[in-house]
Order: C-alpha cells, then sequence, then structure tokens
C-alpha cells in the first residue's frame, strides 16, 4: 500500500533535494508519534541465535527447554525516551524478571537482573533487546517468564510474558 504512495512521491521528475525534503519530513512525522507513544514491546520469539539486527529473528519450532539450555528471547521495545549526552544520546532498559509457576505462584523474582545501556549519535529507533536466561535447578514443568523493560530515561516501563516448558 506504500509503495504506489513512495512511487507517486518519488517521481523521476522530482529534483533529490526535494526527495531528501520529503524524507526528512516523514523521519520528523515519525520522531513526533515516537515521542507521544508508550514505552511498549512489540514482536516477542524463543530464538535459536542472538540476532545481528532488529527483525533478524531464527525462531524456535517450540518453547521447550532441556535442563541447563539456555533460553534466549528476543524483544522489540518502542516509544523509549532519551537521555541527551555531551556526544548524542544514551537510552536502554533495566530489566526485571519474575517467574511463575502452572499456578501463577511467582518461584523466582529478581529486580535489575540485566542492564542495556547504549550510546549514539542518532536517536535510535531500531533496536532489539536480546534476553539470556538459564533455569537449570528449576523442576520439570510448564513456566511463564515476566519481563519488566524499565526505561532508564523516563519513567515509563511494559511488562511481557512468555510461556516455556522444562523438560526432564
Amino acid at each position: 500500500m506504500l509503495r504506489p504512495l513512495a512511487v507517486l512521491l518519488f517521481s523521476a521528475t522530482m529534483p533529490a533535494h526535494a526527495q531528501g525534503d520529503l524524507i526528512e519530513t516523514a523521519r520528523n512525522a515519525y520522531a513526533a508519534a515516537w515521542a507521544l507513544a508508550p514505552l511498549s514491546i512489540g514482536t516477542t520469539a524463543f530464538v535459536t541465535r542472538p540476532p545481528q539486527l532488529i527483525g533478524d529473528i531464527v525462531e524456535r519450532q517450540d518453547a521447550r527447554f532441556a535442563p541447563g539450555e539456555e533460553i534466549l528471547i528476543y524483544a522489540e521495545p518502542w516509544g523509549y525516551d532519551y537521555i541527551q549526552t555531551i556526544d548524542g544520546y544514551e537510552f536502554g532498559f533495566d530489566l526485571d524478571m519474575e517467574v511463575l509457576d502452572r499456578t501463577g505462584a511467582v518461584v523466582f523474582a529478581q529486580d535489575g537482573f540485566q542492564s542495556i545501556r547504549l550510546s549514539s549519535r542518532h536517536e535510535v529507533r531500531e533496536f532489539v533487546m536480546l534476553v539470556a536466561l538459564d533455569f537449570d535447578g528449576f523442576d520439570p514443568g510448564p513456566y511463564t517468564v515476566r519481563l519488566q523493560a524499565n526505561d532508564i530515561a523516563s519513567d515509563q516501563s511494559s511488562t511481557f510474558s512468555m510461556a516455556f516448558v522444562l523438560t526432564p
């Protein structure tokens, strides 16, 4: 649907500087929408390997993990804020974790179990979190991991949950 619009906007007769102005206008509109959006976690998945960039997802066939097997969770946050620095911007998250058993009881909790901090000269809006977990020592059975991403640049947080099974 957007492709015909792009073709219309970027006709062969349009001067390069005008095309650049259109792109800059679109970027500014995206930045304004981002600033108004609450912190949210979009795509999440159990993955087989760390991603190289956003969207680089090799999803697991299932959510069943052997004892001691590393659990990798891919998550795409959006709507986060930035801290202005001398060299550009800093952004990131402090992650809290809860593990719930089949009854919904919290069997493990740790605030600030992972901290992610990044710096850039630009307000980066394409970012992926990779969370690596190991539940060695837990009894076999179904669990849910609940992760809360706390924005380091604002008072916003967003929580997401993923169910999995630890096999015998």
